[in-house]
């Protein structure tokens, strides 16, 4: 009889603690809830607010984005206030926040992420970041985003009417095989002359070319010498698709 008690309750021991080991999981999964894109985006705007480190790995879709993001959020003060708008993509769906900035060099810049679907989850799968907009009046600065607009498409025009031979050449060197997808450059420059490179992104998909060292090593060198026939500050986003 003293047999049977013991190991009914080494029994009941294992079970109790299987369950709690289930109930952890399920409570792990509730806290994180990727379903669906909103409930994705109102996960990440929770984890920029609690700076969760491993909650982060767990929402991106290759760990480069994570190694990009974190340092925004626990170095560069990432805040996000108000709302957000989505949209439809090429490569995923765009989240546009109200107000998701941080300061870098004494400069406002806001954040734009791209989610997609992998498995039942919806996942970061790229990101955007660019100067912040000034504050003033409604009106001057809707005339300023559309000479600001007009000289940014102006400036990639003259990017690549200018540099897509050059372009094409480091591509060349690299296409076959293990090679392919999109790198996207957003440039600053001033008076025409290249000033910095604000971001370095990919979409999602093909990721090859973005994470080929030598290849990027090559290419921002490249990138180091464009100009452009435009006067003042101008910011341009160039996605490059390779093979080019």
């Amino acid at each position: 009889m003293r047999r049977f008690m013991i190991l009914a309750l080494f029994i009941a021991l294992v079970f109790g603690f299987t369950g709690c080991g289930e109930e952890t999981e399920e409570e792990e999964e509730a806290e994180l809830d990727l379903s669906t894109i909103e409930n994705a985006v109102d996960a990440f705007i929770e984890v920029v607010g609690d700076k969760d480190k491993d909650a982060l790995k767990n929402m991106v879709i290759d760990e480069s984005y994570f190694d990009a993001l974190w340092p925004l959020i626990d170095e560069l003060g990432l805040t996000i206030i108000g709302g957000y708008e989505l949209e439809e993509g090429a490569f995923g769906t765009t989240v546009t926040f109200e107000d998701a900035r941080y300061v870098e060099d004494g400069w406002d810049y806001v954040l734009e992420l791209t989610f997609s679907e992998d498995k039942g989850k919806w996942l970061i799968s790229g990101y955007l970041t660019m100067l912040a907009p000034s504050d003033g009046d409604d009106e001057e600065e809707t005339e300023d985003a559309d000479e600001t607009a007009a000289l940014e498409e102006a400036a990639l025009e003259y990017l690549k009417a200018t540099y897509t031979d050059a372009v094409k050449a480091v591509s060349d060197n690299y296409a076959g095989g293990d090679f392919g997808g999109d790198v996207q450059y957003y440039i600053h420059f001033v008076d025409g002359k290249f000033d910095k490179v604000h971001s370095v992104a990919t979409g999602y998909g093909d990721d090859r070319a973005y994470n080929n060292e030598e290849f990027r090593a090559e290419m921002d060198a490249l990138v180091e010498t464009f100009e452009v026939d435009v006067p003042g500050e101008v910011n341009v986003f160039w996605v490059m698709e390779f093979p080019f």
